[in-house]
């Protein structure tokens, strides 16, 4: 019985009032209760009980806070430690215990809501870590402690990564200003350079330590620079591709100076430019701090692009990778990096291996466009298509934007005389003002370059067979960065899309947090079930049988998953055995149709050996060329449709097919578990479990998306590996006829290997196929049959956490 059910004034359900000889023997039975044991204030009502009439008004409030109080404590489930302190313990009979009281917790969606939550569980746990050093340890104790402070540990340990989103585009379509208003400042990434360097991967992430702007610059490795360095110093062959040459120009121009391209190898090699290089790159590092963004911006100008009025200061060509830091953004970048990332990679080996681990990390891709071009850009599709493998089936993309830019650059007249047929089809009244006849031609331009670029997105058959494209896949901006930055601008804010912009990260960074929100709270809620069902004075017979049964639940389950499995090892392996077919068979002539194209062998020279010299890979400003994915090609169109069915990045893609949907089935908790005969021992000790394969299936997940782009590029991977030998064998030929044996060096390899190449290539997928399963299974089945271990402990708490478990309880259930 409650005490909260003896102070009824005799108003409230009569049926229910208690009789007065029964009232005063629980008078007196009240005086033996321990003051601090319960809240006294009912017992000094019941002492007050018919000496006033004054008791009523005060029953009824004091009831009504009961009614709303966290926790309800019974009389007869309250007993002392041998410390003194008060200690909940539960009544294992269902016919005397009672659900507490569920403190109401509501949950906005905004983000300051979120973090309330976040922040209060947080405290929580800290009250809880308290609580546990308090606790005497035993011999019979110690493991379980231990095992609980280590959960607690690791709590801010959890899942941390951040949402990556791409961000493409050709030099001189705004790309730089773009991301330089969506942070809100004019000046960060250096702008306003018509030969801007697109080789250097700059990200963008938020400051959360300081309120400085910070540029990490990390250099290439020096193995990387002698390279480079012998490549300049070999830039004067007679027979080289012209965008080769010019782009090795404009490093050494950069590097050197003006005056670099009359030097000879000798003096380039003496001079004190190419020691302080050399040291430079020894560095690896270095760290840019100051207080404004615009000040950034000036001191990092040199090491991200070319600087024409500044030749020979120039230190990008061997920059690397770019990290800035910005403060105050935490609304939108906390959880988010913008990375400005170059189009088709770079010839460097290092920046171009930088540049396919950043697209496979990219969960969005913006693709940037200048307006006045957009309708026509075949370069953005070229670009999205030249890597789609690596966001598509080889990464985690989930959405596109393409980004029209400088959408106040319009002439009115010139606007209306050459894209309207009708002159009026605006109603422009004859008395309005210029500024609102630029902002009615603005807004029919918007409308028409967004309906014009959805019309080319359907034509896009590579993509569209990459992606499922669901409802809200793809999204078209138009955006003017330099109104938006403007003192006084033509354009309202809303109309220079910038604020919408914004809004997607906002919405990227609210959806990561309440992610880890979700996580935290799941976990620290599992470990304070796991704490309160060691609390009590019951017998400990259940726990022997709910070890029985979660340990068969862990066999049948595991036995599902490798089965499921075996299923995707088994289809994979027939539509690559098939690959594997058709890839003998047409080896040769694909490659000879790469390696010797119908064109101008004497530009081709270079590009070949600029291939050969890069293990089969060669990038350029506006191409890119993989010998190494072209000979996988077939092998790709024959798994692809099925890998996507197994590993989809869009979540409305997800079927019955797919690893993570067979993951998330995966549980212990079956019927019988949660059939726990009353026993709130045991409910908690399910919450528990249940918490644990909740968190444990969602950092599997992620292990799972990782796992799976090695395995997709395993294939020209393992290609590459095979054709090293002759790649190294190639690029040591040189004089007269030397293009020639390249080729037939190549096409020989090819020839003689490729029985063995291919088949390399479908065992070395499918090996990462069984690595990913053996590692999924074992990860699964190690850390519940830890957890399972824990019911063997013959043990019991005397700490209180009682309304922790209720608060945390309201929380998860709210997830």
């Amino acid at each position: 019985m409650q005490v909260a059910e003896l102070v009824q004034p005799p108003f409230l359900e009569n049926e229910r009032c208690i009789p007065d000889l029964g009232f005063i023997f629980l008078c007196a039975a009240a005086v033996f209760i321990p003051y601090d044991s319960v809240d006294t204030t009912p017992i000094w009502l019941l002492l007050t009980y018919k000496f006033s009439y004054l008791h009523i008004i005060i029953y009824t409030t004091v009831s009504t806070a009961l009614l709303f109080n966290t926790t309800t404590y019974t009389v007869d489930t309250l007993n002392m430690d041998k410390r003194g302190n008060k200690r909940a313990c539960e009544d294992n009979n269902p016919s005397t215990s009672q659900t507490p009281t569920k403190r109401k917790t509501t949950l906005g969606s905004s983000r300051q809501d979120v973090m309330t939550n976040f922040k209060k569980a947080k405290e929580m746990m800290g009250h809880v870590q308290h609580k546990i050093k308090n606790e005497p340890e035993t011999d019979s104790n110690k493991n379980l402690l231990a095992y609980i402070r280590d959960k607690i540990s690791n709590l801010n340990k959890d899942i941390k990564n951040k949402i990556t989103i791409g961000v493409f585009g050709s030099t001189g379509h705004g790309k730089s200003s773009l991301i330089n208003a969506v942070l809100g400042h004019k000046f960060l990434l250096p702008t306003g350079s018509g030969t801007a360097c697109t080789s250097v991967i700059i990200q963008v992430e938020a400051n959360e330590k300081e309120s400085n702007y910070i540029a990490e610059i990390e250099f290439i490795p020096e193995e990387d620079w002698e390279r480079e360095f012998a490549s300049f110093l070999s830039c004067s062959e007679p027979v080289v591709d012209k965008e080769e040459l010019l782009a090795a120009e404009e490093k050494i121009k950069a590097l050197y100076g003006v005056e670099a391209s009359s030097k000879s190898s000798e003096d380039l090699k003496q001079k004190e430019r190419t020691f302080k290089i050399g040291a430079m790159v020894k560095k690896k590092k270095i760290e840019i701090k100051c207080k404004s963004a615009k000040e950034l911006s000036s001191k990092i100008v040199n090491y991200v692009r070319q600087k024409n009025e500044n030749p020979g200061k120039c230190y990008w060509p061997i920059v690397k990778i770019v990290t800035i830091k910005v403060p105050n953004c935490k609304d939108f970048l906390e959880h988010v990096v913008l990375v400005d990332l170059p189009g088709t990679g770079d010839c460097n080996r290092t920046r171009d291996e930088m540049w396919k681990t950043m697209l496979h990390k990219c969960s969005s891709l913006w693709i940037v466009s200048d307006i006045n071009r957009a309708d026509s850009d075949k370069s953005a599709w070229e670009m999205l298509s030249n890597c789609i493998k690596h966001v598509a089936q080889g990464g985690e993309c989930s959405s596109i934007s393409f980004i029209c830019t400088k959408t106040d650059t319009i002439d009115p007249e010139e606007y209306i005389f050459n894209e309207l047929e009708d002159d009026n089809c605006l109603n422009i009244p004859e008395d309005s003002q210029p500024a609102d006849e630029i902002i009615k031609c603005i807004r029919h331009r918007n409308d028409k370059s967004k309906k014009s670029v959805k019309e080319n997105f359907d034509l896009q058959t590579t993509i569209k067979e990459s992606f499922r494209c669901g409802e809200g896949f793809f999204s078209v901006f138009t955006v003017s960065a330099k109104e938006f930055t403007k003192a006084n601008p033509t354009m309202d804010k809303e109309l220079t899309e910038i604020p919408a912009l914004r809004n997607v990260l906002k919405t990227h960074n609210t959806k990561k947090t309440k992610d880890l929100e979700k996580c935290y709270i799941s976990a620290a809620f599992g470990i304070i079930s796991l704490i309160q069902s060691f609390i009590g004075a019951a017998m400990m017979e259940w726990k022997s049988t709910l070890q029985e049964m979660l340990i068969k639940n862990l066999q049948d389950a595991v036995e599902n998953l490798c089965d499921y499995f075996d299923q995707v090892h088994d289809q994979l392996e027939t539509r690559l055995s098939n690959g594997e077919i058709e890839s003998e068979e047409k080896c040769e002539e694909t490659a000879e149709n790469e390696i010797k194209p119908n064109r101008d062998g004497r530009g081709f020279h270079r590009t070949l050996t600029s291939l050969c010299k890069n293990e089969g890979s060669c990038r350029s400003k506006n191409r890119k060329f993989d010998l190494n994915e072209c000979l996988a090609t077939h092998m790709y169109e024959h798994i692809d449709k099925k890998f996507s069915d197994f590993f989809p990045v869009e979540e409305a893609a997800v079927t019955e097919d797919s690893v993570l949907k067979n993951i998330d089935d995966f549980t212990i908790i079956s019927n019988d578990v949660n059939e726990n005969n009353g026993n709130i021992s045991q409910k908690h000790m399910v919450d528990f479990f249940r918490m644990q394969e909740k968190n444990l299936k969602a950092r599997i997940k992620l292990d799972v998306v990782d796992q799976k782009k090695k395995i997709y590029e395993s294939l020209s991977e393992s290609i590459k590996t095979t054709m090293k030998p002759s790649y190294e064998k190639a690029a040591a030929e040189s004089g007269t006829g030397s293009m020639k044996r390249k080729q037939d060096i190549l096409l020989s390899h090819i020839s003689s290997s490729k029985s063995e190449m291919f088949q390399k290539a479908r065992q070395e997928m499918l090996k990462l196929v069984k690595m990913m399963r053996n590692t999924v299974v074992e990860e699964m089945e190690r850390t519940l049959k830890e957890d399972c271990s824990l019911l063997s402990e013959n043990t019991l708490l005397h700490m209180n956490v009682r309304e922790e478990l209720e608060e945390l309880r309201s929380m998860e259930e709210v997830n």
